[in-house]
C-alpha cells in the first residue's frame, strides 16, 4: 500500500515539475506576448484627382531576435514608391511610482508601442529609407533591444494603384505592404481630395500561395537627421488608419497582403453611371414589352381599352410626379431659414394630398366606369396600380445596384503639420 502511495506521489511531482519551473523562470526568458501575434499596421491612403495615391503607414513591432534590431523590410506589390520618408517613434518611459522627493521616480513603465495613445513625451527621429527591386528597407536611427516594442511612420507617393474607369471615374486597388513577419492587426483607411467622391469598396486578403496627406511631404522633407517633438505629429500619428472608408484584417501570415478595392470620381453620378444606364435599359425593355403586349391586345380588342390604358398611365405619372414634388418640397423646407413655418406648411401639404391622391388614382377609373361600365372602371384602376408598382420595382432595383452591403465608417480628415517644431 505504501509503495503505491509513494509511486503516485512521485508521478504527481514529475508532472508538476515543468509548471513549477515555468513559474520561477526569469522575466527575460518569457517571450513578449506581442511577439507571438506579430506586427500591427495602420494605413491612411489618400487618392487624388490625377490618380496618384498618398500612403501613410504606422507600424508597431517587437524585436523577437537575440540582438538589437536596426532594420525593417517590406515588399511593395504592384507599384514603385516615390519620395519615401520614414520616422522612428521614440517614447519616454512613464513614471508609475514616485518617490518621497519632488520629481523623484522610483519606478518607470516601459512604453508599449502597440498602444496608439501615449501620454508621455514622444520624439520622431528620421530613419533612412532605401528601395530596391520590390523591397523597402527602413534603417532605424536607434536599435530596438530584444523583446522590446517599437514603432515607425512611413510615407510615400505612388502611381499604379488606380486606373481610369468609365465616365471619368477612377477604379483603385490598394494592396498593403508584405511583411516577413506575421501581422496581427491591419487597418486601411481610404480618403480622397476634398472635391472627390468615394464609392463603396470591396476588400479581400491575398494569400501568398494563391496564383490628402500631401502636406505630409513638406513635413517629412526636413534635414536627414531631424529630431522633432510636436503635438501636431502626435495627433497625426494617432489618426493614421482612419478615413472616409475603413477596412480591417487580422492575423495575416508572413508575405500575405490585404487589398481594398473601389472607385472615386469628382461627381457622384459618374460613380453610378453604369448602374444608371443598366437600370434605364431594363426600364425601357420592360416598358417596351408592356407596350408591345398592349398593342397586340388592342389589335384584338379595339375601342375603350386604348383609353383605359392611356388614362391609367397618365394617372400613374401624375401620382408619381406629385410624390416626387412632395419629397423635393420637404427637403427644401427642412433647410429653410424660417423654421417656424415648416410644420404649418407640411401640414397644409398633407391636407391637400388627401384630396389630390384620390382624384388622380380614382378619377380616371370613375370617368371610364361611368361611360363604359363598372368593369372598365375597375380595370382602369388596376392598371394604374400596375404602373405604380412598376415604378417602385425600378426604383428599388436602382437602389440595390447603387449600394453595397459594406459598411462605411466615418473618420476625421487627417491634415498633418507642414512644418514641425524642433
Amino acid at each position: 500500500m505504501y509503495k503505491k502511495i509513494l509511486v503516485l506521489f512521485s508521478l504527481i511531482l514529475f508532472i508538476a515539475t515543468p509548471v513549477s519551473a515555468l513559474s520561477i523562470m526569469p522575466p527575460d526568458e518569457i517571450v513578449n506576448p506581442s511577439a507571438l501575434f506579430g506586427q500591427d499596421h495602420a494605413y491612411t491612403v489618400t487618392f487624388r484627382g490625377n490618380g496618384e495615391a498618398i500612403v501613410n503607414l504606422r507600424v508597431a513591432f517587437t524585436n523577437v531576435g537575440e540582438t538589437d534590431q536596426t532594420t525593417l523590410t517590406y515588399r511593395v506589390p504592384q507599384i514603385e514608391p516615390q519620395d519615401a520618408v520614414a520616422y522612428q517613434v521614440i517614447r519616454e518611459p512613464q513614471c508609475i511610482r514616485y518617490g518621497s522627493k519632488e520629481d523623484e521616480c522610483n519606478e518607470y513603465q516601459e512604453p508599449n508601442y502597440y498602444d496608439t495613445y501615449w501620454y508621455g513625451g514622444t520624439t520622431y527621429q528620421k530613419a533612412e529609407v532605401q528601395y530596391e527591386t520590390d523591397t523597402v528597407t527602413v534603417t532605424l536611427p536607434e536599435g530596438v533591444a530584444p523583446n522590446k516594442t517599437a514603432s515607425i511612420l512611413l510615407y510615400f507617393r505612388a502611381n499604379g494603384y488606380t486606373k481610369k474607369g468609365s465616365f471619368g471615374s477612377y477604379d483603385y486597388l490598394f494592396e498593403s505592404l508584405k511583411s516577413e513577419e506575421s501581422i496581427r492587426n491591419l487597418q486601411v483607411g481610404i480618403t480622397t481630395d476634398s472635391q472627390l467622391k468615394l464609392k463603396n469598396p470591396d476588400s479581400d486578403v491575398n494569400y501568398r500561395f494563391e496564383g490628402d496627406f500631401a502636406p505630409a511631404q513638406g513635413m517629412m522633407a526636413e534635414s536627414k537627421m531631424m529630431v522633432s517633438n510636436s503635438s501636431a505629429l502626435d495627433n497625426y500619428y494617432q489618426q493614421i488608419g482612419q478615413g472616409s472608408v475603413v477596412k480591417y484584417a487580422t492575423y495575416l501570415q508572413p508575405l500575405d497582403s490585404f487589398t481594398v478595392e473601389g472607385s472615386y470620381a469628382d461627381a457622384t453620378w459618374k460613380l453610378y453611371a453604369k448602374a444608371i444606364m443598366i437600370g434605364a435599359i431594363i426600364c425601357i425593355a420592360i416598358i417596351a414589352a408592356l407596350l408591345f403586349g398592349i398593342l397586340k391586345l388592342i389589335k384584338h380588342i379595339r375601342g375603350p381599352i386604348l383609353f383605359m390604358v392611356m388614362a391609367s398611365f397618365v394617372a400613374s405619372i401624375l401620382a408619381a410626379g406629385y410624390t416626387i414634388g412632395i419629397y423635393m418640397l420637404s427637403s427644401l423646407v427642412s433647410n429653410w431659414y424660417y423654421s417656424e413655418m415648416n410644420m404649418p406648411l407640411m401640414l397644409l401639404v398633407v391636407i391637400v394630398s388627401f384630396g389630390v391622391y384620390p382624384l388622380m388614382l380614382f378619377g380616371p377609373a370613375f370617368i371610364i366606369g361611368r361611360l363604359r361600365g363598372m368593369g372598365w372602371g375597375v380595370g382602369t384602376f388596376a392598371l394604374t396600380l400596375m404602373w405604380l408598382i412598376l415604378y417602385i420595382v425600378i426604383l428599388v432595383g436602382f437602389m440595390v445596384m447603387t449600394n453595397s452591403s459594406n459598411k462605411i465608417y466615418g473618420g476625421p480628415e487627417i491634415i498633418p503639420m507642414m512644418q514641425t517644431e524642433k
